[in-house]
C-alpha cells in the first residue's frame, strides 16, 4: 500500500493535492483545526482527527493539551480495516506533515507494508511522532488475529511508502 504524508497546504491546493496523489485514496486528517480539504476527484474516504503534536503526557496535563488517544488509533485503523481495499494510497496529513502525519504513515506502513524505514530514516524528511506511533501499535497488537491478517492484506496490494 502506498502511503503518503503531505501537510495542510498539500491537501488545500486542488493542483499540488491532484499531483502529489493522482490514485484513489483515503485521507487521514489530523488537525487542531479543520483542513479546507480540496476537492480530489479520488479522494475515497476521509478520516478527521484532533490531537496535539506532543509525545509528553506531563507537558499535555500541565498545558491542557490533547494528545492522540488509543480510541483515536482505534479509528485509524478500523477506518483503513472497512476502506483500505478501495484505496490505492493512504495520505496522511497534519498542519506540516512532518511529526503527527508521519506518526501515523509509520505505523501504518509497518503494519500493513511490513516496514516504517522510509519514515525513520534521516532522509525521509520527517520526524514521526513516537507517541502516535506507539498508540497505534499498540491497538494492533490487541486487535485478533483475523483483524491483523486483513490489514496485512490491505498491504500487499502495493508496498510503496513516499512523502509529498
Amino acid at each position: 500500500m502506498k502511503i503518503i504524508v503531505l501537510s495542510r497546504w498539500d491537501i488545500e491546493n486542488l493542483e499540488a493535492y491532484q499531483q502529489l496523489v493522482p490514485e484513489p485514496h483515503l485521507l487521514i486528517s489530523i488537525g487542531p483545526g479543520e483542513a479546507r480539504v480540496a476537492k480530489h476527484p479520488n479522494l475515497i474516504g476521509q478520516l478527521s482527527l484532533w490531537f496535539e503534536d506532543i509525545d509528553s503526557l506531563e507537558v499535555a496535563k500541565r498545558n491542557n493539551l490533547q494528545m492522540m488517544t488509543l480510541e483515536d488509533a482505534e479509528l485509524v485503523l478500523s477506518f483503513i480495516e472497512m476502506r483500505g481495499s478501495l484505496a490505492e494510497a493512504i495520505v496522511c496529513q497534519c498542519e506540516a506533515g512532518i511529526s503527527r502525519s508521519a506518526g501515523v504513515a509509520s505505523a501504518l506502513a509497518l503494519i500493513l507494508n511490513g516496514h516504517d524505514s522510509h519514515f525513520t530514516s534521516p532522509n525521509g524528511g520527517t520526524i514521526p511522532n513516537r507517541f502516535v506511533y506507539s498508540q497505534i501499535l499498540k491497538v494492533f497488537s490487541r486487535m485478533s488475529q483475523k483483524e491483523q491478517d486483513m490489514l496485512h492484506q490491505i498491504g500487499q496490494r502495493e508496498c510503496l511508502s513516499q512523502t509529498g
